[in-house]
């Protein structure tokens, strides 16, 4: 996820956040379900840890839907490996727990007349670990081929860039890349992600596609990168061809997916959007962003019950902040308008 998440705060300003008193009010209210009560019956906690060294795994991601498969709230594990879900109501539910460099897995909880307060779950580590980026290892065989200064620079851009937020003295390492090694593609797709968050969006559209072009457009990454741009200046159609050829190189990169998705949703191609948004967020479910899509998505579609499982998913992300907040007053109209008692404010497990 590290190349993406960098340019969140332009994927956020091209997604459509309906106003609490502007969603649809055609709906019946439904019945919640189980999972979704404010009687705080029974609570489901436990632990994650590897197979092999049975230590405990730090942040994986659990995802608690009904039987029906309806999204009900995420968390992450604590340093611990620790987990827990509280106030909920009798029924089966499936837990689904993801953490990187491990195999997905799925347990199904019966819990009918008590609480489940020790759950171990034991993960697999994958057999390759995979890259969030889209060219996987060949990315890291090409940065080992790097004369030694140019690979040192491009450790140091992408420290400053991802870890630091300091997008702007980030430039100065990637340009010293692409002069020591000026066939290394990923330098300019990197320089263009910093010029983005630093808001010169013609500048990274070029290095997007001097990426694109140096690569001889064998390199997703930037393809994503110049669609989400053009997407910002409603462009949709090119977006979309630029999304959808990104995915021909890289048919399993979620990043595609959610801008595809993206653009799609903003030509009110809602059932289409829909389905790559779910794409994404199965591919990437800890990427905030994507339930902004679904959120959407749901809401013009008539779909309270969806709105509310988007909202309680980005909650569990990103619990502070100034959309995190908005998302709060739309929570609290679909929960009355759903005859849902208030639940405690969803927060990620290792914040509670």
């Amino acid at each position: 996820m590290r190349i993406c998440l960098g340019i969140a705060t332009l994927f956020l300003a091209a997604i459509i956040l309906i106003p609490a008193s502007a969603l649809p009010q055609r709906m019946n209210p439904t019945n919640s379900g189980p999972g979704i009560s404010a009687a705080g019956m029974f609570e489901i906690a436990g632990s994650v840890s590897d197979e092999q060294q049975r230590i405990a795994i730090d942040g994986a991601q659990l995802r608690l839907s009904s039987s029906a498969g309806e999204l009900m709230t995420s968390g992450f594990t604590t340093s611990d490996g620790r987990f827990s879900f509280t106030s909920l109501r009798a029924g089966v539910y499936k837990l689904t727990i993801t953490a990187k460099g491990y195999e997905s897995s799925e347990q199904e909880v019966n819990m009918l007349s008590a609480s489940v307060d020790n759950l171990r779950i034991i993960l697999r580590k994958s057999a390759v670990a995979k890259s969030d980026s889209a060219a996987g290892g060949s990315v890291s065989a090409r940065e080992l081929s790097l004369p030694p200064k140019a690979e040192e620079a491009m450790a140091s851009g992408r420290d400053l860039l991802y870890e630091k937020h300091d997008a702007a003295a980030s430039v100065a390492f990637f340009q010293q890349v692409t002069q020591l090694a000026p066939d290394f593609y990923e330098a300019y797709y990197e320089e263009g992600v910093a010029l983005t968050l630093h808001g010169q969006a013609a500048d990274a559209e070029a290095l997007f596609q001097k990426s694109i072009d140096v690569s001889k457009d064998h390199y997703a990454a930037p393809c994503f990168g110049l669609a989400s741009l053009l997407t910002a200046e409603k462009k949709y159609p090119d977006a979309e061809k630029l999304a959808r050829h990104g995915l021909e190189l890289a048919p399993d990169d979620w990043r595609g997916y959610y801008q595809l998705a993206r653009v799609l949703v903003l030509e009110n191609r809602l059932t289409e959007g829909q389905k790559n948004a779910v794409e994404a967020r199965t591919r990437n479910p800890g990427f905030a962003p994507t339930y902004l899509i679904l959120l959407n998505t749901h809401s013009r579609l008539f779909n309270k019950q969806g709105v509310l499982e988007d909202v309680n998913a980005y909650l569990a992300l990103e619990p502070t902040g100034s959309t995190s907040d908005r998302l709060r007053e739309i929570k609290a109209q679909m929960e009355k308008e759903l005859g849902i008692a208030p639940a405690p404010s969803l927060k990620p497990d290792h914040e509670q």
